[in-house]
C-alpha cells in the first residue's frame, strides 16, 4: 500500500495525478530519477510499457518525445534522447531514432541522414 497525502489514507492505487513510488511507499507527483510515471497504472516504473518512451525531462512515459527541447525516441532502450546514437538518425516526422539497415539510411523518403545523425 502507498500513503496518499491527498486522501490522507493508505491506498492500493494512487489518486489521479500521483504515482506509487515503491521506494518511499508514497504517492508522488513526480517519480524519482531512474523511474518513469505510467499513467495507466499510476505507478513509478523502471521501464515504460511497450511502444512508449521514458522521458528524463519529467520522468514520465510518453508515446512521442518532447518537441521543445527536441528529443528522439530510441527503440533500443526505449528512452527519449537529445541525439540519436551512431548508426541511427533522428526522424523529424515521428521523432524516433531510425537505425541503418545494412549500412543504408532508413530516413523517410526525400530525407537523408546528415553528419549530426538527423534526417534532413
Amino acid at each position: 500500500m502507498y500513503a496518499d497525502s491527498k486522501l490522507g489514507i493508505c491506498v492500493y492505487m494512487c489518486s489521479v495525478g500521483t504515482f506509487a513510488d515503491s521506494v518511499t511507499r508514497k504517492c508522488v507527483t513526480t517519480c524519482p530519477n531512474g523511474y518513469f510515471a505510467v499513467n495507466e497504472t499510476r505507478r513509478c516504473e523502471l521501464h515504460c510499457p511497450v511502444n512508449s518512451f521514458g522521458s528524463t525531462l519529467n520522468n514520465i512515459c510518453v508515446s512521442m518525445c518532447s518537441i521543445d527541447p527536441l528529443q528522439y525516441g530510441d527503440s533500443v532502450d526505449w528512452l527519449c534522447k537529445d541525439s540519436c546514437p551512431l548508426g541511427s538518425y533522428g526522424n523529424p516526422i515521428n521523432q524516433q531514432c531510425m537505425y541503418d539497415i545494412g549500412g543504408i539510411s532508413t530516413c523517410p523518403p526525400n530525407y537523408y541522414g546528415n553528419p549530426n545523425n538527423i534526417c534532413v
